[in-house]
């Protein structure tokens, strides 16, 4: 229960990764690169890279104003898929949390 607590916490108050820290992966083998860049809405980090079968993606790290990650996407060729997207993430585990609850809720009679 704690558990589900804490990962609700850090998806609503903690930064969860920061641009800074994606800035090490560029120092990686399989990474071509790391750079970063500003949309009308985010920070975005952009970093490609070659997995263990060689192919190449890249990976879209959305920052807020605060630095706190807001989503992440990968690109696989033409194909785009989001991978993480923090405010849903944190519905879902409010959900889970709350329908946990309602299984360990015990009438009083």
């Amino acid at each position: 229960m704690q558990e589900k607590i804490q990962q609700i916490y850090d998806l609503l108050y903690s930064p969860i990764v920061t641009p800074y820290n994606l800035l090490e992966n560029a120092k990686l083998k399989n990474y071509e690169y790391v750079k970063y860049y500003k949309t009308k809405d985010a920070f975005v980090a952009e970093m490609k890279c070659d997995n263990l079968s060689g192919e190449s993606t890249i990976y879209y790290y959305h920052f807020d104003d605060n630095n706190y990650l807001k989503c992440i996407y990968q690109q696989k060729g033409i194909h785009t898929t989001l991978m993480f997207d923090r405010a849903q993430e944190a519905e879902n585990k409010k959900a889970e949390f709350l329908m946990s609850k309602k299984g360990n809720t015990k009438k009083i009679v």
